[in-house]
Order: C-alpha cells, then sequence, then structure tokens
C-alpha cells in the first residue's frame, strides 16, 4: 500500500492516509489496519503529521 501522509496520535499512535483512506497500524501485529468510516482526523488536534521516516521507526 502507498502511504502519502504519517500522523502520530498523541505521540504514540500511528497512522496513515492512502488513496484507499486511513489506516492505523497496529504495533503488536505490525499490520495497518483501515479506520473506522466516520472518524473525522481533521477534527482532531492531537493529531500531528510526521515524516515518513520517523514513521518507519515504529515498523
Amino acid at each position: 500500500m502507498d502511504f502519502f501522509a504519517y500522523y502520530l496520535y498523541k505521540g504514540y499512535s500511528l497512522y496513515a492516509e492512502s488513496e484507499d483512506g486511513l489506516f492505523h497500524y497496529d504495533r503488536a501485529s505490525k499490520r495497518w489496519y483501515p479506520v473506522e468510516p466516520g472518524w473525522e482526523m481533521a477534527d482532531n488536534d492531537d493529531m500531528k503529521e510526521i515524516s515518513e521516516e520517523r514513521a518507519a521507526r515504529f515498523f
């Protein structure tokens, strides 16, 4: 999957955006999961965009 933006929620939960929507990275299973429909990232001040390099530290 090709992600074009990465975000941290409250400094520890990793999210990524692709043409298919928003995904959450689960550290335990090391997999990406789609975010539930209706969850609005734009309304959340705790969500900060980060670089791809910083996001790669989570994998």
